[in-house]
């Protein structure tokens, strides 16, 4: 592959990777459904959209678009919730670096590419992105950066969380 070629395909990457993680995928049609929903559930769900400033129908379709991107298969794959302070304490008090860096190396090559298959259906650059961002948004509050300043074909992106 030509130097030319190397680089154009790096900047493909880039500009895919971009487009995923920082352009919202396109909205689908809506569809008029009829619900019963309990008075307490409708109270809440309204107070969360006010806060958020959204209309209630928004809210809703948010919190089920999460229980479908993410909610509904993320337990299957095995993923739990842990507090914050938890997480903290393993990393800083249990575990040694060595093992923090070989967990994070197992999870990176193993674990992740077993849940992206299961949740997606296949591992392709586009689906890997998706379950990428779902997990962020789902389930974080992690922030996150792009680089690509390097010649071969890659993304680099580093997330900045507050773990240690």
């Amino acid at each position: 592959m030509l130097k030319s070629d190397t680089i154009k395909a790096s900047e493909s990457v880039f500009r895919l990777a971009n487009c995923f993680l920082r352009v919202n995928t396109a909205k689908s049609k809506g569809v008029t459904k009829s619900f019963r929903l309990d008075e307490d559930v409708i109270r809440k769900i309204g107070l969360q959209a006010r806060n958020n400033n959204t209309s209630f129908n928004a809210e809703i379709n948010s919190i089920l678009r999460k229980y479908v991107d993410w909610d509904m298969l993320a337990t299957k794959v095995g993923m739990i919730p842990i507090a914050r302070p938890i997480l903290s304490d393993i990393f800083q008090n249990i575990m040694t670096k060595e093992q923090v860096i070989d967990l994070a190396n197992n999870v990176a090559k193993n674990v992740i590419h077993e849940m992206v298959l299961f949740m997606k259906g296949n591992l392709t650059l586009e689906l890997f992105l998706s379950w990428l961002i779902a997990r962020m948004e789902h389930c974080s509050e992690v922030n996150y950066s792009i680089e690509n300043t390097s010649t071969k074909p890659q993304i680099k992106i580093i997330f900045k969380h507050e773990l240690g």
